[in-house]
């Protein structure tokens, strides 16, 4: 059995069944329905941010396909990690939202993270892998330099 979408595996499409009986192969059409999400990425990385900071908001985008609208729950991020979003509990399909994603580091070194898209999209729970980096602030030092004594001279 093979499956040949038109668009995409969203819409139509055909199965087509080869085997010994007359007219082989046997073509049926199909026609999906439903709901479907589609992000523009599937991970961000962060540049380097200093410990105790708030990085610039990378975005992403959700948009909605299929024959219904997409129904959005919970967007949850983990680690050091947090989004901001406008987006409707309900997007119509065809319509599009950004999420924010911001990195705040609490330690120096590699972080990972990831947030899921709680929808009805029946692939189940959608991820965004995240990454980044903390760095501790670069501390300047003052050292005590002994300078030798000068003379000073006075007209008199």
């Amino acid at each position: 059995m093979t499956y040949a979408s038109l668009v995409d595996c969203l819409y139509p499409g055909t199965v087509t069944i080869a085997d010994n009986s007359a007219g082989s192969p046997h073509t049926v059409p199909l026609v999906a329905t439903g709901t479907f999400i589609v992000l523009n990425h599937g991970s961000l990385g962060f540049d380097t941010v200093a410990v105790g900071s708030k990085s610039a908001p990378l975005s992403i985008k959700i948009t909605a396909f299929g024959t219904q609208p997409l129904l959005i729950g919970t967007i949850t991020p983990t680690g050091p990690f947090s989004q901001t979003n406008n987006c409707p509990p309900q997007l119509a399909v065809g319509t599009s939202c950004p999420l924010r994603v911001t990195f705040s580091p609490t330690a120096a070194g590699p972080v990972t993270g990831d947030f899921q898209i709680a929808n009805s999209d029946n692939s189940g729970p959608n991820f965004v892998r995240l990454t980044g980096t903390g760095q501790y602030a670069r501390k300047l030092s003052c050292r005590r330099r002994k300078f030798a004594a000068l003379q000073l001279r006075t007209r008199g």
